[in-house]
């Protein structure tokens, strides 16, 4: 996708924001990398619990892990609440 292309989609800063440096991610590392490990943790759980206790423990932990990972990634991508949402009425083709 070109410049061209991203302007007509209204998908770039203006040119006087833009700074020359590459963005940083505003991600938590921390918290992500242990939701990150809480889930491969859960999954060496749900291995060994071979369908018992520790199995169900694993997919609970799994789940937890899951949706705690996707809130801390969803975050860092979210668009702040002042800016007003686009037009859908227009087409771009």
């Amino acid at each position: 996708m070109s410049l061209t292309d991203l302007r007509k989609l209204d998908l770039l800063r203006p040119e006087e924001e833009w700074s020359g440096r590459t963005p940083r991610s505003t991600v938590y590392v921390s918290l992500a990398g242990v939701a990150a490990a809480l889930g491969l943790g859960s999954c060496v759980l749900m291995a060994l619990g071979d369908g018992g206790v520790l199995t169900w423990i694993g997919a609970a932990v799994f789940g937890v892990a899951l949706v705690a990972f996707t809130i801390v990634n969803v975050r860092a991508i979210a668009v702040p609440s002042d800016t007003e949402p686009a037009d859908e009425s227009e087409s771009v083709d």
